[in-house]
């Protein structure tokens, strides 16, 4: 598992470079935006196609089919994938929280405000996103599965557009919910969703005739 996190990091960090810094604008933009929430959102969505775009990489290059002659099983490579996607959002929060608070202290950018609740929403839409364009590209393959990006693309982008148009009354009702209940909607509740979809691309991947 070490050694399929490993390859992966290295691609990202050096074909692939240019996501990641993607990434950070955005998470750098929305410090400052008074729409933040937007810039932060989108900046997770594009962290988490960098994953799936990963998993078509390998089955373009037959990576996939090589695994299958090592002391791997399928379901090793599904596991990794959502990890790592997990570990990316993880990163995606703390690099936020670390500028929000960094320039909050100087009284730059939107600081601590709605920090706690951008932060469960960044984790739910990066939960969700990840876990739909990853089953696809287990289930589908890498050209099949474009058309199932596309539409998240486009889900995410009219999502993030609402927050720009409805933020004050959506994040004053988020507000209002009890830790608890925000923590189930926006935690508990993805993760189960991430739990079915990784058992559906284990399930679906290991029967799929690879190319």
């Amino acid at each position: 598992m070490k050694g399929l996190l490993y390859k992966d990091g290295r691609i990202l960090l050096t074909s692939f470079r240019i996501l990641p810094l993607i990434v950070l604008v955005f998470l750098f933009v929305s410090v400052f935006n008074e729409t933040g929430s937007f810039w932060s959102m989108y900046g997770i969505f594009m962290g988490c196609t960098m994953i799936s775009t990963l998993q078509n990489l390998d089955e373009t290059s037959r990576w996939c089919t090589f695994c299958d002659t090592l002391p791997l099983k399928r379901s090793d490579l599904v596991t990794e994938k959502f990890i790592l996607a997990l570990i990316v959002i993880a990163v995606s929060v703390a690099v936020l929280v670390v500028l929000r608070i960094g320039f909050g202290i100087f009284g730059i950018g939107n600081g601590f405000r709605d920090l706690g609740v951008t932060c469960i929403s960044m984790v739910m839409a990066g939960i969700v996103s990840s876990s739909i364009t990853l089953t696809t590209a287990f289930l589908f393959g890498p050209q099949k599965s474009q058309i199932a990006r596309l539409v998240v693309i486009v889900v995410m982008v009219g999502a993030c557009m609402s927050i720009i148009n409805f933020a004050p009354e959506f994040l004053t009702w988020l507000s209002g919910l009890s830790p608890v209940i925000l923590l189930f909607l926006g935690i508990v509740i993805p993760l189960g969703f991430a739990y079915l979809c990784y058992w559906i691309s284990c399930t679906g991947f290991e029967k799929r005739v690879l190319a």
